[in-house]
């Protein structure tokens, strides 16, 4: 989705970060937030576009392979330079924990740092879990982005490219619906996973014409194709691992 400007404006906070350095950042507010199913009651706001968790970190180059040495959140993993110009704020409010760069340049070898060459991002850790980042202005052309649990490279992880992805408002739809998506409008809510969650809980579910979806908790006959969520084993049950994935 398309940002024109940031969910949450820069206050207080300042960080006094230099260049390829990191700033602690305890949780005031006495919690802690989850990640990766650790609780942390600090975090650590490195000056080349991430945060931490664990320990502080000053890495600078936009690899892959070091985002996902520990565990981080990764708006904008390069060489930026808040010595220079610009500012970086952590910010806390009622529910959340706020990092915003606000015209941060990326390191020039050359010490030439012209206008447009200007970073402003912000990411949001919130006390649930939840993670929000935005984009607002960006000039390098490499740099990394994501979650890291800390463990190094996932065996199965492949690399987007977010300059080539499209805008949401712009998808289009193909196929069949999800069968928990009995109103067919390409979205899950929270009654048509509750649905599914009422599969999960009695521990089996059957074919019934009688019900939207086509289903109906419990055992009874299996004269219809299986439920899309119930794919790994095909087994018409639906455990954790399915539940999760819809």
């Amino acid at each position: 989705k398309s940002a024109s400007a940031l969910p949450v404006p820069p206050g207080d906070g300042l960080l006094a970060l230099a260049d390829d350095a990191f700033a602690e950042v305890p949780f005031t507010h006495g919690g802690t937030i989850p990640f990766y199913g650790t609780e942390y009651n600090r975090m650590y706001v490195g000056s080349n576009g991430y945060i931490t968790f664990g320990t502080g970190d000053n890495t600078f180059q936009a690899m892959y392979s070091l985002h996902f040495q520990l565990p981080r959140i990764s708006a904008l993993m390069c060489d930026l330079n808040p010595a220079r110009r610009g500012a970086v704020y952590a910010t806390r409010i009622s529910d959340r924990y706020v990092v915003t760069f606000v015209g941060v340049p990326v390191f020039s070898s050359t010490n030439q740092y012209p206008p447009e060459n200007s970073h402003t991002f912000q990411m949001e850790v919130f006390f649930d879990g939840t993670i929000r980042i935005t984009w607002l202005n960006l000039f390098t052309s490499n740099a990394v982005a994501g979650l890291s649990a800390g463990l190094g490279v996932p065996s199965d992880y492949v690399s987007e490219d977010f300059a080539a992805l499209t805008d949401c408002s712009t998808l289009i739809f193909d196929g069949e619906c999800h069968s928990a998506d009995t109103d067919q409008d390409w979205h899950i809510s929270f009654e048509e996973l509750m649905r599914v969650v009422q599969f999960y809980n009695v521990g089996e579910y059957h074919c019934n014409s009688e019900f939207a979806d086509g289903y109906d908790a419990g055992s009874g006959t299996k004269d219809c194709s299986p439920h899309n969520s119930d794919y790994t084993p095909e087994d018409w049950k639906i455990n954790i691992s399915e539940l999760l994935r819809l």
